[in-house]
């Protein structure tokens, strides 16, 4: 479910009892995790929750698709994997149309409606989230860890980011969050 290194570049800086919150947006779900653990007394077990939510950025990918004419539909579905990343690259990450094969793909009302589908998603995922966080009911969450090339897509992570920061993870304290390396 998640890279065991993310967990570890969050809580290296941690000592003593803490939480971590971890959220993963995958190709085919979105992972969450929290583990609660001492690092100064080991032999207290750790807490752990967890929950896979089937809700990833293939979801996302079918549901961009399904908003294009069919012809467009049909170029990106008849591209290889590097080139439709590379089109993920501009039209979800950077906000910019892109011709593929020729035909411009999201520019204009396309465009909108594109940006419109990846924040609905990304709302999508924080209902998940908090209802995750509702039903394990943790008293804080000092780090919090964004992983996952779901949340490479920026609009998905500063949807999650600024939900989390106005909700402090859901109601409990948040003490620190890493969201990319180029972001504190």
């Amino acid at each position: 479910m998640f890279a065991e290194g993310a967990f570890l570049n969050g809580i290296r800086r941690l000592s003593g009892e803490f939480v971590v919150l971890a959220v993963d947006v995958g190709s085919f779900t979105s992972d969450f995790a929290i583990l609660e653990f001492n690092t100064k007394d080991f032999e207290d077990r750790p807490r752990i929750a967890e929950h896979s939510e089937p809700l990833g950025i293939d979801q996302l990918d079918r549901e961009i698709t399904a908003l294009l004419s069919p012809e467009k539909a049909a170029i990106l579905q008849a591209i290889n994997l590097m080139n439709f990343e590379r089109f993920k690259e501009i039209v979800y990450g950077k906000k910019k149309a892109c011709v593929v094969k020729g035909i411009k793909i999201g520019n204009g009302e396309e465009g909108k409606q594109i940006r419109d589908c990846i924040a609905e998603f990304g709302h999508r995922i924080v209902q998940s989230l908090d209802k995750f966080l509702n039903s394990h009911r943790f008293g804080h969450i000092d780090e919090i860890i964004l992983t996952g090339g779901g949340n490479m897509i920026r609009q998905i992570r500063s949807t999650l980011r600024n939900h989390l920061q106005a909700s402090g993870g859901n109601g409990q304290a948040l003490v620190h969050a890493y969201w990319s390396p180029s972001e504190s």
